[in-house]
């Protein structure tokens, strides 16, 4: 049982380490690194300021890789939620709303540079594309923001890897053993830990004050 409590406890530890034991801040390397792995999965839209893209009223982002690279990066469809009015009834929609992007990756002197570029004859109209700078990344979370902007004006959006089934399998079976042993450590789900990689260092990078933050709604 002490066995299992201190690999617990460790788990903790690295999760923390992962953040904290890292410069909060742009790294070329780690970041064009990290964020080319996750652009191979499926990743969600976490928190965003509000005001970015419109959110929240178009809310549920996710991007979702269909196709390998090409000219134009990795092909991605993107789904978000877009709200409609109906003032007959006076009441809310939330239709589903998609269209296609190509990532491509690039780096400057201070920043890993992530290109969007819209695929298909039909335009959205959600202001998307264009490039961005990343600030932070770990393996399975970035936080980036359109380029051109001051310290004190930036629109920060942080994606996280969303975990495949088997991922959050492994997690809970590593939980009931642990459960089981009568150990009070636990492993956070893969979900939960994705976003916790990212929280302090989106605190600390991108809280402006005036600016309020969209998270996503559970409903997603």
């Amino acid at each position: 049982m002490a066995a299992k409590c201190l690999e617990g406890a460790f788990v903790l530890f690295a999760l923390w380490f992962l953040v904290c034991g890292q410069v909060i801040g742009p790294s070329l390397s780690r970041d064009k690194t990290n964020v080319e792995a996750m652009l191979g999965r499926e990743i969600t839209l976490q928190w965003a300021h509000e005001g970015l893209w419109e959110i929240p009223d178009r809310p549920c982002w996710n991007s979702t890789k269909i196709a390998a690279g090409s000219n134009n990066g990795i092909h991605h469809r993107i789904d978000y939620l877009q709200q409609t009015h109906t003032y007959s009834s006076r009441s809310l929609h939330w239709p589903l709303m998609t269209f296609e992007v190509g990532y491509s990756l690039s780096t400057t002197d201070n920043h890993a540079r992530l290109r969007v570029t819209l695929l298909g004859s039909e335009t959205p109209e959600v202001p998307f594309f264009g490039m961005y700078n990343i600030l932070f990344s770990t393996p399975r979370c970035f936080i980036m923001s359109p380029t051109g902007l001051e310290e004190d004006d930036l629109q920060c959006s942080v994606w996280v890897v969303r975990p495949t089934a088997e991922e959050e399998e492994a997690i809970n079976k590593k939980n009931e053993d642990l459960r089981k042993n009568g150990d009070d450590a636990f492993y956070f789900s893969a979900a939960e830990s994705a976003r916790r990689q990212c929280a302090q260092a989106f605190t600390q990078l991108c809280s402006i004050p005036g600016k309020r933050f969209y998270e996503r709604y559970s409903f997603c």
